[in-house]
């Protein structure tokens, strides 16, 4: 549903990661913990490429974290990504994306509805089907039944 927010902000993720891929593909991490619950991840090149991911796991507070020559404000249980490792493109808990609201409207008069009561095709016991496995819907209804109903103990 692309006017929902976590598409939006799903779609901006892959984009800063995407920024990071060569830097993410060409080495390991170097990883330090300038805090109690906070922790930055450094993919640094010798060619100079270097992106970086900055977390906070605390799930209260914000916090400040020194980097570099600067200091970053992270959200309470947020990771936030630097693609050259100084500008912030991304944080998790930072909805950047514009959503729409849904709005309900009548429908002129033109539906018709109906409604059906069905009995089920297997009404008591001795018709169910017993298995130590998952069964595939079509394999088990054989017709164009559009649900299937489990029983687990």
């Amino acid at each position: 549903l692309l006017n929902q927010p976590k598409w939006g902000h799903l779609r901006d993720l892959h984009k800063a990661i995407k920024l990071c891929e060569t830097a993410l593909l060409s080495v390991d991490p170097t990883v330090t913990w300038p805090g109690k619950n906070l922790e930055v991840h450094e993919f640094k090149t010798n060619t100079g490429v270097c992106s970086a991911f900055l977390a906070n796991y605390d799930t209260k507070y914000a916090a400040t974290v020194k980097y570099g020559d600067q200091h970053y404000e992270l959200p309470p249980w947020s990771v936030s990504i630097l693609p050259n490792c100084k500008t912030v493109v991304f944080n998790t808990a930072r909805l950047g994306t514009q959503s729409s609201l849904m709005k309900m409207t009548a429908a002129n008069s033109a539906f018709s509805w109906q409604s059906y009561n069905e009995e089920p095709a297997s009404s008591n016991e001795r018709d169910s089907i017993t298995a130590y496995a998952l069964w595939e819907q079509i394999n088990v209804t054989r017709d164009s039944t559009d649900y299937l109903w489990y029983m687990t103990e």
